[in-house]
């Protein structure tokens, strides 16, 4: 599975990813979906962020960067 820089492309397919959890685990203590442009600004703020790709499009995603701003990227 090949794994690159995510790009600013990718922000939907990040997205989809991280509101597909907020119904059903902790990762984040919010319920608030992100939105395309959110994810534009989070992939700004963070020193490595990385995509895992298939045929399908985006299918995984981490991310390095400072998070002690839990008002803005809670959880």
């Amino acid at each position: 599975m090949p794994i690159r820089f995510a790009a600013d492309q990718d922000a939907i397919g990040i997205a989809s990813i991280l509101n597909a959890t907020l119904a059903t685990t902790a990762i984040e203590w919010t319920d608030t979906p992100k939105s395309e442009d959110e994810i534009r600004r989070w992939l700004g703020v963070h020193e490595v962020a990385l995509v895992a790709e298939e045929a399908v499009g985006v299918v995984g995603v981490a991310a390095y960067g400072w998070f002690r701003d839990v008002v803005k990227w809670p959880g």
